[in-house]
Parts: C-alpha cells; sequence; structure tokens
C-alpha cells in the first residue's frame, strides 16, 4: 500500500526511454483512491471472509465429532457440560497471540493510512463490534472453555502499539504533504487569491520530437505532461523550476510541523489521562489500608 504514495515519483519527463516503466503517474485527484480501494477490501470484504471462516471451522468441526459420537451412543444430548465441552474443539496455547494479531493489523490499517481513507476508522470500528460478537459464539459454542491464568496486562504489546502509532503519525504527514495535492493548492490560493487555472500550474510542455522512439508519432507538436520544469525552448531544458523546489520546501516544512504538533499533543494528553482512574487508585489505597490493619490487628 505505501507503494502507491510513491506512484510516480521518479518519473522525469516523456523524452527519457528507460523511464517507460515508471511512466504510470497519478492523476490531479492523487492515488489515495487506490490505497483506499486496498483498505476497504483488507477492512471489509477480508474481514467478513476471515469471521466467517472462523465461525465455520470449529462449527463444522464439532459436527462432525458429534457426529461420530452419536453412532457410538444414544444418550449424547444428556451427557453433562463438562463431558459436552469436551466435544468441542481444543484451543490452540497461543490463540491470544492471533487475535491480539488480527487487532494490531486492523489497528496499522487504520493509524497508517487513514489520511487516505478517511472512514476507515468507522469500518474498523464497525468489524470490532462484529468481531466481538463473532468471538464470543465462537469461544462459547465452538471450543473449548480455556484454563485462566491471571496476567498484569497487554505488556508485550503495548510497545507495538505504541511503535504503529509513532510511524502512522509520520506515515500520514507525508502523505498529507507528498501524495496529497494539498499543499500545491494552499501555495495557488495564497499566491493568486483564486482557484481558477490551478490545475495547469501542474503541467509541464513536453515537445514530441524529443521523444526517443517517433515512430507513428506525427501531431500534435507539443504535449503536457505532470511535473513543474522548464519548456523545451528554455535554456535549462526539462529541468525542475524555482516553483517545484520552493513547493518541496514548504512540503518538508509542512511534514516536520505537523510531527511536532502531533507529537506534542498525544504527550499532553498521555500525561493529563492518567492509566489508572483517581477513584480506582483510592479504592486500591483503601483495600491496602484495610488489608495493613488486619495485619496488624492479628499481631
Amino acid at each position: 500500500m505505501v507503494s502507491k504514495d510513491w506512484k510516480g515519483r521518479f518519473f522525469q519527463h516523456p523524452g527519457i526511454e528507460e523511464e517507460i516503466l515508471l511512466r504510470e503517474v497519478c492523476d490531479f485527484s492523487g492515488c489515495t483512491i487506490n490505497l483506499a480501494i486496498h483498505l476497504i477490501i483488507v477492512l471489509l470484504i477480508k474481514s467478513f471472509v476471515m469471521n466467517a471462516v472462523q465461525i465455520a471451522k470449529p462449527t463444522i468441526a464439532r459436527w462432525i465429532k458429534n457426529r461420530r459420537r452419536a453412532t457410538q451412543t444414544d444418550d449424547i444430548e444428556h451427557l453433562p457440560p463438562w463431558e459436552k465441552q469436551y466435544t468441542m474443539s481444543p484451543l490452540d496455547r497461543f490463540f491470544l497471540v492471533d487475535e491480539y494479531q488480527e487487532i494490531a493489523l486492523q489497528y496499522g490499517f487504520v493509524a497508517l493510512f487513514s489520511t487516505a481513507f478517511t472512514l476507515a476508522p468507522i469500518f474498523a470500528l464497525l468489524h470490532s463490534l462484529i468481531s466481538i460478537k463473532v468471538d464470543g459464539s465462537k469461544f462459547l459454542r465452538a471450543f473449548r472453555r480455556p484454563v485462566p491464568v491471571r496476567v498484569p496486562g497487554v505488556i508485550a504489546w503495548q510497545g507495538i502499539f505504541r511503535m504503529i502509532t509513532l510511524v502512522g503519525v509520520t506515515i500520514n504527514a507525508f502523505v498529507i504533504g507528498f501524495t496529497l495535492e494539498f499543499i500545491p493548492r494552499q501555495i495557488y490560493i495564497y499566491s493568486k487569491n483564486k482557484t481558477k487555472n490551478f490545475i495547469e500550474t501542474g503541467l509541464s510542455l513536453f515537445d514530441t520530437d524529443d521523444f526517443p522512439d517517433k515512430k507513428g508519432i506525427e501531431h500534435p507538436k507539443y504535449c503536457y505532461y505532470k511535473s513543474k520544469r522548464h519548456p523545451p525552448t528554455h535554456p535549462r531544458k526539462y529541468e525542475f523550476t524555482k516553483d517545484y523546489w520552493y513547493e518541496i520546501s514548504i512540503r518538508i516544512a509542512f511534514v516536520i510541523i505537523y510531527e511536532q504538533v502531533v507529537f506534542m499533543l498525544t504527550s499532553i494528553l498521555a500525561y493529563a489521562i492518567p492509566d489508572t482512574p483517581r477513584s480506582i487508585k483510592e479504592k486500591i489505597e483503601i483495600e491496602k489500608t484495610k488489608l495493613l490493619k488486619k495485619k496488624l490487628a492479628g499481631e
């Protein structure tokens, strides 16, 4: 998916024969539509198919096992609950790893590419609500009850989620700054005080006589391609213009400022919102005080 953000970035101009494979560039609407289609497939179609498989696979296995037991005993419906649970499929030892991995992948798609597809968080929420019901039904009706083990939390995954968040901020900054036409449009509006003829500012003139293979090319004499380069009549033929380098500097500045502002806001929110609510901390302290008094009274 990241390759969609770099589509056409290495293309220079149509007169270079070695770049025939790089001539597929984005239109003026950007390449985000391709990335959005990929996210729709992953977050909707693929997720629903995976949920259906997660339900069907253990259910079919349980049905086959019940059919086999039915040939051996006629009283399967009157078995105790613990014996009925034995007919269910056993849970894998690391089944929680797969569940957290699915959550991490979904969060990664949303955090990394939400600027390209703004509806991704809504689709992710819809998928999470469906997954809660699917997992609950799956663990209650298709699998044996797992043995509960007390753990301190999802400490092993916190670092992964934190890294995804940091990388997501950086990628979103580059998507807004370099993939979308937000920066060039704002520069044009600020300098011209209008939006008319904006598309023409991103087109450069090319002489068809400069094509390496002129076979079959008669008309037109000139064509336009998406770039900001000097025309064929300029002394610096097909080199980048000053407007291009000015735009690149603004894009880089936007990426740096965007990252710093987002990181500052997230740090402030992380400091302002405690991991444990104050009411819970007070109750914990009260319980500790009661236990300490009981120990002192016993002594």
